[in-house]
């Protein structure tokens, strides 16, 4: 009965984030979100492993620190300080509840900071999917070259707010790390995720 309740712009972001993943079927590597907060998309894109790749070897890697948004510089909007803090205990019990414990994995870590750690411990990992939905200049700046170099040509790198003037740093961002020729792409029927870049 989830339609009944849910607006038409969650139903289109999640029709999105299904058409995306469908994009990057048969391209190596794991799915990958920046900014997991309660868990929805996470646990949507592991749903969707589970349902369409039951015999692979994908998995859902969510990167959240659990504390807030922390907006630390000119290019952010402070007033989303603080906002969106979550509870990785209840993520981690929905991960067990739904036996989703072989496909998701949190990786409790402030990315603008760790990041660079995370990956030579874990030196194999690939993406062909990586949802950026951080909103933090200082986040973006560590993530987008770091994740963009582990992404499979082929891959997605999906933005949750890029041309979004009041969030203005991951427009930036995006331009800086990868170019002013990104060619950065949009579904007409879904406001956010806004764009995204296939490699």
């Amino acid at each position: 009965m989830f339609p009944i309740f849910a607006g038409d712009q969650n139903l289109a972001r999640f029709l999105m984030l299904y058409e995306l993943f469908k994009m990057t079927r048969g391209v190596l590597g794991h799915v990958a979100e920046i900014g997991v907060w309660k868990g929805a998309s996470f646990l949507f894109f592991a749903k969707l492993i589970r349902i369409f790749e039951p015999k692979g070897i994908t998995q859902v890697h969510g990167f959240e620190w659990f504390r807030g948004m922390a907006m630390t510089s000119a290019l952010d909007d402070g007033r989303y300080e603080g906002l969106h803090k979550a509870d990785r205990e209840l993520l981690l019990k929905e991960i067990s509840v739904q036996d989703l414990g072989g496909i998701a994995f949190v990786h409790d870590l402030d990315v603008s900071r760790e990041l660079p750690g995370f990956f030579e411990e874990n030196p194999s990992l690939m993406f062909r999917l990586v949802f950026v939905d951080c909103g933090s200049y200082e986040v973006l700046k560590a993530c987008i070259p770091e994740f963009w170099r582990r992404l499979t040509k082929g891959g997605i790198m999906v933005f949750d707010h890029a041309n979004f003037c009041s969030v203005k740093a991951e427009t930036v961002a995006v331009r800086e790390f990868l170019g002013d020729d990104a060619e950065m792409k949009a579904f007409d029927y879904c406001r956010w995720p806004s764009g995204y870049i296939v490699k």
